[in-house]
C-alpha cells in the first residue's frame, strides 16, 4: 500500500518559521531585558538621591546604574537601577536618612544574567517579562491569518465538515483573544 505524498505549502512552511523566529527573539530580548532590574521603594517623604544609602551585601554581583526619585499624586518613590555583573545572590539594603529601619531587597541573577528580586521566576524580574505580551499577541495573529486562509480553502473545495466548523471556532477563540 503506497501512501500519496504531499508537498508542502508555502503558508505551513512560513507559519512554523514565523513563530520559531518570533520564540528566539522572544528569548534573546528577554535575557537582554532581564539584565537590568528597576527597584522600586516608596517612603513617607521626599529624598534626593544623594541622600539615600545603598549598600551591597555581596559585591560584584550587580552594580547600581542610577538612583531616581519622584513624586507621583502624594507619594514619594525611589528607583534603583541594576546591571548584572556575575551569577549569585546578594541582599540590597536601601537606607533613608530619617526612617528607623532600612528596607532589604534579595537579588539574585542567573547564569544568563537575568535578575531577580525574591524567587527566581519570570515575573519577579521588571523588564523582561514586558516583551511577552507582544510576542504572544504576533504569534495568535500569525495562527489567525492561517487558519482564515485554511477556512478559506476549505469553503471554496466546498468541504463543509466538523474539522472546518473546528477551524470556525478556532478563529473565533483567537480573535477573542487578541482583543
Amino acid at each position: 500500500m503506497k501512501f500519496k505524498e504531499k508537498a508542502l505549502k508555502p503558508r505551513n512552511i512560513f507559519l512554523v518559521l514565523s513563530i520559531t523566529v518570533i520564540l528566539v527573539l522572544t528569548f534573546i530580548s528577554m535575557v537582554n531585558l532581564g539584565q537590568t532590574y528597576v527597584m522600586i521603594d516608596s517612603t513617607s517623604k521626599e529624598y534626593k538621591a544623594s541622600e539615600i544609602r545603598i549598600e551591597d551585601s555581596n559585591k560584584g554581583i550587580v552594580k547600581i546604574n542610577e538612583i531616581r526619585t519622584k513624586k507621583e499624586n502624594i507619594y514619594y518613590f525611589t528607583y534603583v537601577t541594576f546591571q548584572s555583573l556575575k551569577k549569585g545572590e546578594t541582599t540590597i539594603t536601601v537606607k533613608y536618612p530619617d526612617e528607623a529601619s532600612p528596607l532589604t531587597h534579595r537579588l539574585a541573577v542567573n547564569s544568563l544574567g537575568m535578575i531577580f528580586e525574591g524567587e527566581a521566576h519570570l515575573f519577579n524580574t521588571s523588564n523582561s517579562f514586558k516583551v511577552l505580551f507582544p510576542s504572544t499577541i504576533l504569534i495568535i495573529l500569525i495562527i489567525t491569518i492561517y487558519l482564515c486562509m485554511k477556512f478559506r480553502e476549505k469553503r471554496k473545495n466546498g468541504e463543509f465538515s466538523y474539522s472546518m466548523v473546528a477551524i470556525g471556532g478556532a478563529i473565533l477563540y483567537c480573535i477573542g483573544s487578541i482583543v
